[in-house]
């Protein structure tokens, strides 16, 4: 799994023997839905589906919420030091 790439070659569809190893790319799929469902079914299924999932995340995601440029500077330097728990989700604003 890759996470964060930007940039791509698409690759054909087949299955996985024909193809080899794809690459799941969310804008390219959030397009995809928008056109399968519009943007309101795909608001309504995303809706759905998160009230589902967020009960799950109660036992095992703590969320962290913080303000400011300084909490962003701070909270990058603690996770790319691997000081912050990986139980740890943090949301800043400003």
């Amino acid at each position: 799994m890759v996470v964060g790439i930007t940039h791509q070659e698409p690759t054909p569809a087949g299955t996985l023997a024909e193809t080899g190893p794809g690459m799941f790319f969310a804008p390219d799929q959030m397009r995809k839905r928008i056109g399968d469902w519009g943007r309101e079914g795909l608001d309504h299924r995303f809706a759905e589906a998160w009230k589902e999932f967020l009960p799950v995340t109660e036992g095992w995601v703590d969320i962290v919420h913080s303000k400011g440029p300084q909490s962003l500077e701070r909270v990058w330097r603690e996770v790319q030091s691997g000081r912050t728990s990986p139980r740890t989700g943090h949301v800043i604003t400003s």
